[in-house]
């Protein structure tokens, strides 16, 4: 009789913990999400360094947080400042799993920001691109606003494809593709 206890004790932990949510991963990045922005040259089809790129209201008035001057990170995206920037998504030498991440493992080079669950899109919001180096990027690209949706900003979490697929960045990037001034 304690054999047949002890069996069916045995059966139900194992029932439990095999559809226990307890054992799903954990994610760093729970409640956060992210715009990536792809700017390119027109006419060479290359990434435009250099640039500032911010997320901005109907009239071009970049967005203000408070979070981006006291988060310490060390993420290449994050910028040191109240505005709501992008920052440029730079591989930083090697990363292994005792090296604290230094850029995100996809979209190399592109432009991103990170947002908390509390940002609450707008269909008027902008993506408003600067460049403010001129000539040092490979020409003057001047100022532009870009519109976008609602589906161009991803979880970090639930869209684990992100992580691993190029074609599923391909699908929620903005792509913007600039003409340098003459």
């Amino acid at each position: 009789m304690i054999k047949k206890l002890f069996l069916l004790f045995t059966l139900i932990t194992a029932l439990v913990t095999a559809f226990s949510p307890v054992k799903a991963q954990h994610c760093g990045f729970d409640h956060a999400f992210a715009i990536i922005v792809d700017v390119r040259d027109s006419i060479s089809g290359q990434i435009i360094d250099g640039l500032e790129v911010f997320l901005a209201d109907s009239v071009g008035i970049p967005y203000k947080s408070e979070w981006n001057l006291i988060r310490e990170t060390t993420l290449t995206i994050y910028q040191k400042t109240e505005l709501f920037k992008f920052g440029q998504n730079q591989q930083k030498g090697p990363q292994s799993l005792f090296e604290p991440l230094t850029s995100f493992p996809f979209a190399i080079n592109h432009y991103m920001k990170t947002l908390g669950s509390d940002y609450d899109f707008k269909q008027s919001d902008l993506i408003l691109i600067k460049d403010t180096d001129g000539e040092m990027n490979g020409g003057y690209y001047g100022t532009h606003k870009v519109k976008f949706k609602d589906k161009n900003i991803v979880s970090l979490c639930k869209s684990q494809q992100i992580w691993q697929s190029t074609e599923a960045v391909n699908k929620i990037k903005i792509l913007v593709t600039l003409n340098p001034a003459k």
